[in-house]
């Protein structure tokens, strides 16, 4: 009887949890005249309207588990995605389509830059799955292709928000907060000189960069990386510089290096902690100046994200070694 009356104790518990799950189940189809594509208006924290790419992650409510979005009533992990110009949702071919109630939305964007910006990045994306936790998901930096090498490419600009939404009630609308940190570095020669043509080329190292940022937080982690990427030659030769670099945020007074290469193959490196520290949201100029002379043997919606804190450091360089 005791034998008996515990099988029909663990069958009921097994039953009701059998039934919560399908009760938390998404339906892989549904008709799509229950779903509801909410509309999308985006603009920054600065009230400025946001241009740029806008994705969504749907989740469950209060929850970093990704729900997904349904496309031609098929439940799919494919995320909506949104073009969004002067602050307002352009079509897409995968907007937001879900049955009403209650959902945790995350969003990632990349505002189209106010200035110019280096070209060669790329990262990590996520491993998006239906029923998958987001939280345990990363953007992370891609190391360059060499096996030898140590050092990984610059990231996008990144923006990211979190909130919950109720579908059939209410539009999309989140606070986007940038996540990435913009790099400037600027290096003039002594007593306004050209730059000697021994030059072959002239790269910067930023080290202490995050590996990666938390994808549901944006929270960045093991800040042990080593970020690099070139100067550009003005066509005076008078200046070396390059478009604004975006990276994941530092550790406190990160190490930048200066590593010049003569046509000779002779190499010439210059290393010093910044005072300031690239944190999200943050963009640092540096103007250097380098003090030597080269010799060939030598509910209405609203997307926000936060306008640049400005931060500039002058370093004036010693004669390199």
């Amino acid at each position: 009887m005791k034998k008996l009356l515990l099988i029909l104790i663990v069958f009921t518990a097994l039953y009701g949890c059998s039934k919560d799950d399908d009760k938390n189940t998404p339906p892989s189809e549904v008709p799509e005249s229950e779903l509801i594509s909410p509309k999308l208006y985006a603009t920054l924290a600065s009230r400025t309207p946001l241009t740029g790419v806008l994705e969504v992650y749907p989740c469950y409510p209060n929850s970093s588990t990704y729900y997904g979005n349904y496309y031609k009533g098929v439940l799919t992990p494919i995320n909506p995605h949104y073009t969004v110009s002067s602050g307002s949702a352009l079509t897409s071919a995968n907007p937001v389509y879900l049955p009403i109630g209650d959902y945790n939305m995350i969003y990632w964007g990349t505002p189209k830059p106010d200035t110019v910006t280096y070209s060669r990045v790329a990262i990590r994306d996520p491993r998006i799955t239906l029923g998958g936790d987001l939280a345990q998901q990363y953007f992370s930096l891609r190391k360059y292709e060499s096996a030898s090498d140590t050092t990984y490419y610059p990231t996008f600009d990144l923006v990211h928000a979190v909130n919950s939404v109720v579908i059939g009630s209410e539009e999309l609308s989140a606070t986007l907060q940038r996540a990435t940190a913009a790099l400037i570095v600027i290096l003039n020669n002594k007593d306004n000189l050209k730059f000697n043509s021994i030059i072959y080329s002239t790269e910067i190292i930023i080290n202490s960069v995050a590996d990666r940022i938390n994808f549901y937080t944006a929270a960045p982690s093991d800040q042990t990386r080593a970020v690099r990427f070139p100067l550009t030659m003005s066509a005076d030769s008078m200046q070396m510089s390059n478009p604004a670099v975006m990276v994941f945020p530092t550790a406190s007074n990160p190490l930048l290096q200066i590593v010049i290469t003569l046509k000779n193959g002779a190499i010439k490196t210059y290393q010093q902690n910044l005072k300031e520290t690239l944190d999200a949201n943050s963009r640092l100029i540096l103007t250097l100046t380098l003090n030597e002379i080269f010799e060939e043997g030598t509910s209405s919606g609203g997307f926000q994200v936060d306008k640049w804190n400005e931060k500039k450091e002058t370093i004036d360089l010693p004669p390199l070694p």
